[in-house]
């Protein structure tokens, strides 16, 4: 074995753990933002559902004791200025969005970066997604 690969090795093994605690820390704090209040770890009860359109998304069902309460689906867009968008989308029960969460996304630092609250001014109502109700057939 050559002088280094063990600890290189464990380095790696080091960095994809610190990565994923980063990346479940960002959901939990995503999901606690978008959805009811609840008492649960989403993430760990986390499941993929099919899009439809070939893919899937990551669904995080979030409860209160046994009850849900509501979900949170990680999805995305490609239709971004500068590429993909990431965001977490919490529904009630009643499959009203009950807020967002821009995850990541490559937009300018100007008006693209202003995407974490455009869309939340109800007063707006043409450009405000948080009155938009799913359809009974997008729960799994």
């Amino acid at each position: 074995m050559p002088h280094g690969s063990r600890a290189a090795g464990a380095s790696e093994q080091d960095d994809r753990e610190t990565y994923c605690r980063s990346k479940s820390y960002e959901a939990s704090n995503a999901i606690s933002e978008v959805v009811p209040e609840f008492d649960n770890d989403p993430v760990a009860e986390a499941y993929l559902m099919a899009d439809g359109l070939g893919d899937s998304l990551i669904v995080y069902p979030a409860k209160r004791g046994e009850e849900i309460v509501g979900y949170a689906l990680n999805t995305f867009s490609n239709n971004g200025f500068g590429g993909n968008i990431q965001i977490m989308v919490g529904f009630d029960m009643d499959n009203k969005i009950v807020n967002y969460s821009v995850l990541q996304h490559a937009e300018t630092p100007g008006l693209g970066s202003k995407m974490s609250d455009w869309f939340k001014d109800i007063t707006k109502p043409s450009q405000s997604i948080l009155a938009v109700i799913c359809h009974r057939d997008c729960w799994p």
